[in-house]
């Protein structure tokens, strides 16, 4: 889906516009949004498969497994977190597939908001940064990057 389409993680195409419009460096942008709903992305919960958390217990000192129950959920890339995942249920077109949310990346699932300064939210800037910076190599793919960045 298009960035000027998809609600999810708005700090990406704000950071576009506020480069090109008024060439203001993408980290810049991004590192100062204070808003944390910007770097937030959403996941419907379809028929088809069913959202699974994978993360650490430190009290229990072991990795959990859970599977969310909500019909919307919503999440960001984080330096801790969990990893999201969907796994397809028997008899649909994927059945037995899963697929990591932002692969490579740990989240936080984020549907209760907790009010903190933006530091404590362990947002990893880097992910937000590189998704810019993808969609400007496909813009202007000679582009000075040491001028944005």
């Amino acid at each position: 889906m298009d960035y000027h389409k998809n609600p999810s993680m708005l700090v990406v195409p704000k950071a576009l516009e506020a480069y090109f419009v008024h060439d203001v460096p993408i980290k810049d942008y991004i590192m100062s949004c204070k808003d944390i709903f910007d770097f937030c992305f959403g996941v419907k919960i379809k028929k088809d498969f069913d959202l699974i958390r994978d993360y650490y217990d430190f009290k229990e000192q072991k990795l959990k497994k859970e599977e969310i129950k909500q019909s919307v959920v919503r999440y960001y890339v984080s330096h801790e977190g969990s990893k999201l995942r969907k796994k397809y249920k028997p008899g649909t077109k994927k059945a037995g597939q899963k697929v990591e949310l932002q692969s490579g990346w740990n989240t936080t699932y984020f549907n209760v908001y907790e009010e903190k300064p933006m530091e404590k939210y362990g947002i990893d800037y880097d992910y937000y940064i590189s998704e810019a910076r993808k969609v400007v190599d496909t813009i202007l793919p000679h582009a000075n990057q040491s001028k944005m960045f």
